[in-house]
């Protein structure tokens, strides 16, 4: 258990027609609450990252008033109240980071975006502040020996959603908010209103600045350096699963949807071959064990796409293993097309074979990111080397 305080409050439990002092700590993926202050003996200890915790807030008149947290396995339900300040301060801090209940007091569906299979895309209205938001909702299935391995995929992803909320990043776009409704997970996220990188793309005539592109680059990798960091892979980074919160504001650029994401240190899902044709590294496609450079892979193919406006290579109808491997020896190619030196380096260095590939933050360090300060700087240096003629001041006697 990290030792790491994120958060410390007083609260009132109501025990016999009388409130009781409490101490609650937020730790990662821990809520602590003690009848003393300190962590020497601790009362009650929830699992933030177990469905098992649910927590409920009650407002009256747009006010919080109550939490509740119940514990399912125990049956039980503790009610604790603060003035609401305390309690929306805690709030704030349990956001991303707990599962909430009562979805349908807080939000109204507007429009379901997209729908496929068990997962359904919402827009949706906040209605205490009429915030707009983006909800996806991931249905558990029924037949849980039958689906166990997606149940598992749904309840890592809400475990990854609430790492991010614990260590969160300007280009990875997290959830605001969890719920459990329905037998179902939903995360509240930001309604980006740029689209996707792929419908960016298009509305440029598949043709972006080659400064947009290298600052775009340089942003997905900073932002999946630090996922790395953290000790997450994503597995399924696409020009689709990644976003613009604003329009025409490539600056604004976001990875998001962790559906397929796993920590790098977790084996029982290192050798599940998951991600989308024409992005998947061909370790994952040979079924042999692999890390986070999967994701370098992807997001080379990401590269290939801003550069020259087309796919690494076509996918086929047929999704299977050997022609995808296949068709990625092939990719090489395609390269031909692509004129700045250096991008076309860093590229192939990105798809390569994995014990070749670099990571993210050593693609950082390539000199195809120092480009234009390169540029600026041979300008002042030959600047400095003319032999410019001694004018007298003019200002001067």
């Amino acid at each position: 258990m990290s030792n790491i305080f994120y958060f410390t409050t007083s609260l009132l439990k109501k025990q016999n027609n009388e409130k009781e002092q409490r101490f609650a700590y937020l730790l990662e993926n821990y809520l602590i609450i003690n009848k003393r202050e300190g962590l020497n003996l601790i009362d009650r200890k929830f699992d933030l990252t177990s469905m098992d915790c649910q927590i409920k807030w009650h407002y009256e008149n747009n006010i919080i008033t109550e939490m509740m947290v119940y514990d399912t396995k125990q049956n039980q339900r503790i009610v604790y109240y603060q003035k609401p300040e305390a309690l929306q301060d805690l709030q704030n801090k349990l956001n991303g980071k707990a599962f909430y209940r009562n979805f349908k007091q807080f939000y109204q569906k507007l429009e379901v975006i997209k729908s496929h299979k068990n997962v359904e895309i919402m827009i949706c209205k906040n209605i205490l502040t009429e915030e707009i938001v983006v909800a996806k909702q991931v249905k558990f299935l029924k037949n849980k020996h039958v689906d166990s391995d997606h149940n598992s995929f749904v309840m890592s992803e809400a475990k990854i959603y609430m790492k991010l909320s614990y260590n969160p990043h300007q280009y990875l776009l997290g959830a605001h908010q969890i719920f459990i409704c329905d037998q179902s997970v939903i995360y509240i996220m930001p309604h980006c209103k740029g689209g996707t990188l792929y419908e960016y793309l298009v509305q440029n005539d598949l043709n972006l600045p080659e400064l947009v592109t290298q600052e775009m680059m340089r942003k997905l990798l900073i932002g999946l350096n630090h996922l790395h960091n953290i000790g997450i892979m994503h597995r399924d980074i696409k020009l689709d699963n990644i976003m613009l919160l604003r329009k025409n504001d490539p600056n604004s650029i976001r990875i998001m949807d962790f559906g397929y994401s796993t920590l790098i240190n977790d084996e029982m899902f290192s050798y599940q071959r998951c991600g989308t044709p024409g992005y998947i590294a061909p370790e994952i496609l040979n079924m042999g064990q692999y890390n986070q450079l999967c994701d370098i892979y992807s997001l080379g193919c990401v590269f290939h796409a801003l550069l020259t406006g087309k796919k690494l290579y076509n996918t086929p109808k047929s999704t299977k293993a050997s022609e995808l491997l296949q068709l990625n020896r092939n990719s090489i190619t395609s390269l031909s097309q692509i004129c700045n030196l250096n991008a076309l380096e860093l590229l192939q260095s990105m798809i390569a074979i994995v014990k070749y590939r670099p990571s993210a933050s050593t693609c950082l360090q390539h000199s195809y990111f120092e480009e234009e300060q390169f540029q600026i700087e041979d300008l002042c240096t030959q600047l400095k080397q003319l032999d410019f003629p001694q004018l007298r001041n003019p200002f001067r006697s």
